[in-house]
């Protein structure tokens, strides 16, 4: 069931590049999202200037991130249909989307990307990267409810897999309830249940002001390629 393959990003030329989204990965959400992605991000466009003030004094690698970010972030409302603006940062690092759209960014091992929707087709967006081999199984407790932790050890082989998965997925959601909850959820407070090959709910363990009461599930899909697994959630 964890096999949900996605075809490889192409490499384009050098330079500040226009990459839509693979179609593998804009089926991780409904009709109405677009986006675009980088996998070299040295050929991200330069910052605009409302983006530039958000990131004084961060190194150069968070930099190089950052731009990558908002590249796709601008060529993700591009291919919406919309024109492009800047997406700067608040001070507590979420993305300034303009008004009427919901976003979400992503970075993971030198690969970035970034969906956009109306607020008309989405409440909330999210979109997690991850890349393989990060979650060891001294770092399930971290991550994983008890259930979840005993889950992972039973999964023959292949539980730093799914666990990796299961970050992904709470990451996701946790990126598509903050810009509405405004509350911090750690990673005990919700629930991932894998429902079929490239789907998942996330459920709540507490109640989260309006999002949802205890109990609530929120669809969710994944992909996956030979590098990373990708999470994708519409509220």
């Amino acid at each position: 069931m964890l096999d949900a393959s996605i075809g490889p990003l192409a490499r384009g030329e050098r330079g500040p590049a226009r990459v839509r989204m693979r179609s593998e990965a804009l089926a991780l959400f409904p009709p109405g999202v677009a986006g675009a992605e980088l996998v070299r991000l040295e050929d991200a466009g330069p910052l605009l200037d409302a983006e530039r003030a958000s990131i004084a004094g961060v190194g150069t690698a968070r930099a190089l991130e950052f731009a990558a970010g908002r590249h796709c972030a601008r060529e993700a409302q591009r291919a919406l249909g919309e024109d492009p603006v800047a997406v700067p940062r608040r001070e507590d690092r979420q993305p300034v989307w303009p008004p009427g759209l919901v976003g979400s960014i992503s970075h993971a091992s030198g690969y970035c990307g970034a969906v956009v929707a109306r607020t008309s087709t989405c409440l909330g967006l999210g979109f997690d990267v991850e890349e393989w081999g990060r979650m060891r199984p001294e770092l399930w407790r971290r991550i994983a409810t008890p259930s979840e932790g005993e889950w992972l050890r039973a999964q023959a082989g292949q539980g730093e897999r799914w666990a990796t998965l299961l970050f992904s997925a709470k990451e996701a959601f946790y990126k598509a309830q903050y810009p509405r909850s405004a509350t911090f959820l750690g990673f005990q407070a919700v629930a991932f249940h894998p429902t079929a090959t490239g789907r998942f709910e996330i459920e709540l363990l507490r109640e989260v002001a309006r999002v949802g009461p205890v109990g609530a599930r929120f669809a969710g899909r994944y992909a996956t390629d030979a590098e990373r697994c990708y999470t994708g959630i519409c509220l």
